[in-house]
């Protein structure tokens, strides 16, 4: 193989490389919004909660 081909082939194996380390840390990032969601919606279930058992033991 030349020295040409060699490169390209290199610099597109670290491309490659490159987008799925995009990729995986766009997944990271998702999971970690939708953690956040979930998260705030049980705050949101147990506040509401909280305001019933107020509103039975008043």
């Amino acid at each position: 193989m030349t020295c040409y081909l060699q490169s390209k082939l290199k610099s597109s194996k670290e491309e490659e490389e490159e987008e799925e380390e995009e990729e995986e840390e766009e997944e990271e990032e998702e999971e970690e919004e939708e953690e956040e969601e979930e998260e705030e919606e049980e705050e949101e279930e147990e506040e509401e909660e909280e305001e019933e058992e107020e509103l039975i033991t008043s």
